[in-house]
């Protein structure tokens, strides 16, 4: 049996059934003709796979827009699957197979050829049957199944060891604690309190501004020069003060999540 592949419980494949001897005596002789097996095979064709990305387009008066990057699509795959009754597959067992799997949003990782096709799961979003034709009494004999896979991300969560889950517990206790020695330390002494908060959000105040007319922002991963000049200058047809005053982005660097740029002031 050659298997190309599966999904699940759906397996794609080729094979051939056993061939079966048959003894007839003719004469003096004894023949045994060979009859061969017949082919077994749950097959597909016309597969896609289509992967693409999101691009943020710029307008700019007299000149060609800028294009920038913001985000991956997830993947789609696309096959034909035949399910043909003269191949040994029952067509309307696997027809309603696919829809369980749809219907239900089945998630499994999806293999060709003995790979894995992507280093995610996948989902199938959306088929379509063709039934082609019947036997006398209804049963379909040939159907043609379109299948759209969807790439399938999940976030999975880090499980904390006893140990982390500990550490977590005894900080927690120690801020408790913090917080009311604190509370005890300001209703005692109220007013140098005050006095020493006032002048930490002064020098926070001070530290907050650059000289040079520039301030300087750490890039976040839905950062875009448009919605920093939106939210900067209240428009983001403004973005190209941020492009000029970045000269590694006049370079054709691409804005990285942590990294800082000079953002000028109105």
């Amino acid at each position: 049996m050659g298997q190309v592949g599966h999904f699940g419980g759906i397996k794609f494949y080729s094979k051939m059934s056993k061939p079966i001897l048959k003894k007839t005596v003719k004469g003096n002789y004894l023949e045994l003709p060979y009859s061969g097996g017949k082919v077994e095979a749950l097959s597909f064709s016309d597969a896609t796979w289509s992967s693409s990305i999101n691009i943020a387009e710029h307008k700019r008066h007299g000149k060609k827009p800028l294009l920038e990057f913001t985000s991956r699509n997830a993947d789609d795959f696309t096959m034909t699957i035949y399910l043909w009754a003269q191949l040994g597959v029952s067509p309307w067992k696997m027809l309603n197979k696919l829809r369980s799997y749809t219907l239900e949003a089945k998630v499994y990782p999806l293999y060709l050829g003995g790979r894995k096709a992507g280093h995610n799961k996948w989902i199938i979003s959306s088929v379509s049957n063709e039934l082609k034709t019947f036997y006398k009494n209804g049963k379909p004999i040939l159907i043609v199944a379109n299948v759209t896979f969807k790439e399938y991300l999940s976030v999975k969560e880090k499980k904390k060891s006893k140990h982390k889950r500990v550490a977590v517990k005894n900080k927690k206790r120690k801020k408790k604690v913090a917080k009311t020695s604190s509370n005890k330390k300001q209703n005692t002494n109220s007013s140098k309190s005050k006095k020493a908060s006032s002048s930490k959000s002064k020098k926070k105040s001070v530290s907050s501004k650059k000289s040079g007319g520039y301030i300087t922002y750490t890039l976040k991963k839905t950062d875009t020069l448009w919605n920093l000049a939106k939210k900067y200058y209240g428009s983001g047809d403004k973005y190209k003060k941020i492009y000029n005053a970045n000269k590694s982005l006049q370079q054709g660097y691409k804005l990285k999540p942590g990294s800082t740029i000079r953002i000028p002031k109105k």
